[in-house]
């Protein structure tokens, strides 16, 4: 009899673990978020972004909630719904860039610490967003990936931003560099750029000094600024003069930039103009769906419907095994 009678409570608690196993992982990774002194409200919405965006994407929604515990670390402050927000566009953008998801809230947390002005404004749920969409698309016409855009604006850090450079000039400009060097060599350029351009000395054949400055003092886009320098050194192939004298004046890291981007002004401007119309995540969306395996997404939605089932056995579960502890 006791045989029997340990037998069949060894067969519940198999039962038990194998029915709410998934419910008590996505419970214990919402506890790990919470640890954080996160809202209730905060983790219910974190908990249906984690759900939604596995059953749309065949994700892992465990991770994908595990994941917020790094953005409410790297991120403080975060507005009401923010958490939700950052990472359910976390996961997208780290889906469309074929990057993970470290990478991704590394890269998340920088550019809001570049952009926070900007983000508190238009509101952080919002800025999320518009980030994930603009990113993606660069990363697809620039032909990179998110780990490398990762790095080129981890080097850059905020210099742009503080020289009056937009997200959709900075994104497109370290986009086009990444097409003859690598995401942190095109942030360590442009960086370069940006440090030099405001005491750079070129001049004209005419002997005229140029200035990349407009009357107020604020840098001029980075494609009149290409337009003055090919205007002052001549059209088609530079001469080995002409190099020389841009490197002079801008360095040698900066005059890479200069260099690789001279010849690519017209494609860099309707590069700037297509960031400048996406306004949300839908290229990032696109992207994501095209590289959807149905077997994933179905395989991943019948996960989310066992955790939704354990939840809700669990608080009768947790209370028998209390009273047996």
């Amino acid at each position: 009899n006791m045989t029997i009678g340990g037998s069949q409570i060894v067969a519940t608690f198999a039962g038990l673990h194998s029915l709410t196993g998934p419910a008590r992982e996505f419970e214990k990774a919402l506890g790990e978020v919470a640890s954080l002194d996160v809202a209730p409200e905060e983790l219910d919405q974190l908990s249906k972004a984690s759900k939604q965006f596995a059953m749309q994407f065949g994700g892992d929604a465990t991770a994908i909630a595990r994941s917020a515990y790094d953005i409410q670390s790297a991120i403080p402050g975060l507005a009401k719904g923010a958490l939700a927000a950052f990472t359910l566009q976390g996961s997208l953008l780290a889906k469309a860039t074929k990057a993970d998801a470290a990478t991704i809230t590394k890269f998340q947390g920088t550019m809001y610490n570049i952009f926070e002005k900007s983000a508190n404004q238009i509101g952080q749920a919002k800025w999320v967003e518009m980030l994930t969409g603009k990113t993606a698309h660069a990363v697809k016409i620039f032909k990179t990936t998110g780990n490398d855009m990762t790095a080129a604006f981890t080097n850059l850090g905020s210099i742009g931003e503080k020289a009056g450079v937009s997200l959709d000039e900075q994104l497109a400009v370290l986009g086009t560099l990444q097409g003859t060097m690598g995401g942190a060599n095109a942030g360590t350029a442009y960086k370069a750029f940006l440090n030099t351009v405001g005491r750079a000395k070129l001049t004209t054949k005419n002997g005229e000094t140029l200035k990349f400055t407009d009357e107020s003092g604020k840098l001029l886009p980075m494609v009149k600024i290409l337009e003055k320098i090919r205007a002052a050194v001549g059209p088609g192939q530079l001469k080995l003069a002409d190099q020389t004298k841009l490197m002079q004046a801008f360095g040698d890291e900066g005059g890479k930039a200069v260099l690789n981007l001279l010849d690519k002004t017209e494609s860099l401007k309707g590069s700037i103009g297509q960031l400048n119309k996406i306004q949300d995540a839908g290229s990032a969306v696109k992207m994501a769906k095209a590289m959807t395996d149905p077997y994933d997404q179905f395989a991943a939605t019948l996960k989310v419907l066992r955790i939704s089932l354990g939840q809700t056995l669990l608080p009768a579960v947790n209370l028998v095994l209390r009273g047996i502890t």
